[in-house]
């Protein structure tokens, strides 16, 4: 099992492009390592970023009857509640979901998900 305990290194980062089958954009990398922030431009890998760093981290079971209140918190600023709602269910809920999956399936201990 792999355990992101103290943030996550060029080697974690490389099983998670892994598991991913992808190679992460270096915004993506910098953020997930703790040393940059994801920027503001569109389609720049932002929910993907967020996804990964959240199905990592550590914390109370994830209540995903209300994804809104785990969503990137951005979008609410940038659209306003009913988009934020919209955007929740319909682009990070599934995102979330197939991101931890595939984590979980390459051996990372993920953030376990309220049933």
């Amino acid at each position: 099992m792999i355990e992101v305990e103290d943030g996550i290194s060029v080697e974690v980062l490389q099983k998670i492009e892994e598991a991913l089958g992808i190679e992460l954009y270096p915004n993506q990398k910098n953020y997930l390592m703790g040393t940059g922030g994801l920027g503001i431009s569109r389609a720049s890998g932002k929910t993907l970023a967020y996804c990964i760093n959240l199905a990592l981290s550590k914390g109370r079971k994830l209540d995903l009857k209300e994804p809104q209140e785990y969503s990137d918190e951005e979008r609410l600023i940038y659209f306003g509640k009913a988009k934020h709602d919209y955007y929740s269910m319909t682009v990070f809920l599934p995102m979330f979901l197939d991101v931890r999956q595939k984590l979980k399936d390459a051996g990372f201990i993920v953030r376990k998900i309220k049933s």
